[in-house]
């Protein structure tokens, strides 16, 4: 007898839940429609508008686009310049023949890894740092201007540049 009254008490709680799940859904769905109103309204507006503000500035968004458009060419041709004269300037220098370079206001290791691949010292940007970092003296570079092999190792440039 027992169970009988269990199974109607737990019916009775699932028809209940369905219900108050129904009117919360249905509740729901009326706020939902009216937003989804309100937004069709505040778009075709915003769209109007968009569209007359931009057939007047239609020619001079594309005279803009024209002015990037060159200064982005002349960026990349400048580019192309630079990397010419230091692939001419690295192989102008041969192993052994002595470099002067000056290091200053740089903030990376990489920043001066670059300055003696440019000079012609070194021939590994990444093998360079990785040396520096592991021997510790990646944090320990000094600014001046030195006289370096070209070629030379690792070990003795760092030595040179963190003057130990």
């Amino acid at each position: 007898m027992k169970l009988k009254f269990y199974l109607r008490g737990i019916g009775i709680g699932v028809l209940l839940s369905t219900i108050i799940f129904a009117i919360a859904i249905f509740v729901q769905g009326v706020n939902v429609k009216t937003s989804s109103v309100t937004e069709e309204k505040t778009t075709s507006s915003v769209l109007a508008y968009t569209t007359a503000q931009s057939a007047e500035s239609t020619t001079a968004q594309q005279a803009t686009t024209i002015a990037t458009v060159a200064e982005t060419k002349k960026e990349e041709d400048a580019k192309e310049e630079s990397k010419e004269t230091e692939a001419k300037t690295t192989a102008k220098v041969s192993v052994g023949d002595k470099v002067t370079v000056e290091i200053k206001n740089f903030q990376y290791l990489s920043e001066v890894s670059e300055i003696l691949y440019e000079k012609g010292v070194i021939s590994d940007i990444i093998g360079f740092n990785q040396y520096m970092t592991e021997t510790g003296n990646d944090t320990k570079v000094w600014e001046g201007t030195y006289e370096l092999k070209a070629g030379d190792t690792f070990e003795n440039i760092a030595d040179v540049i963190t003057r130990n």
